[in-house]
């Protein structure tokens, strides 16, 4: 519980952080006979982020953090449809800059949110 105070958000960045893993790897997977393994890993961690944004919501504590944490959420889910829709398992490897574009967005939002929760705010 004390951890709480030093890292209100914890478990919802861990689990949008592993939705953009294993989203990028999803990426990686299409065109491969990896593919539905990696399909069902990606549902299933979106739905675990879901489950686990839903019981970290409090009506009366509203931050940037969180905002953005869902945003980024909502998102990643967005660009799974996206993806699944557009590329099934019948189409050719997609290049590789794809998935690192992912990791890098993934990076980016990791060192944002250590700098943004350790701002100090007027």
């Amino acid at each position: 519980m004390s951890s709480w105070f030093f890292n209100p958000h914890g478990p919802e960045t861990t689990v949008v952080k592993r939705v953009y893993g294993e989203l990028a790897a999803f990426v990686d997977a299409i065109g491969t006979d990896k593919f539905h393994e990696s399909k069902n890993r990606v549902m299933s961690v979106l739905k675990e982020a879901e489950s686990t944004l839903a019981a970290g919501y409090i009506t009366w504590r509203k931050t940037e953090v969180f905002n953005r944490l869902y945003v980024c959420n909502e998102h990643a889910n967005k660009l799974f449809l996206y993806v699944l829709e557009n590329f099934s398992e019948d189409h050719s490897k997609l290049p590789s800059e794809l998935g690192q574009a992912i990791r890098d967005y993934q990076i980016h939002w990791i060192i944002r949110t250590k700098v943004n929760r350790f701002a100090i705010k007027p």
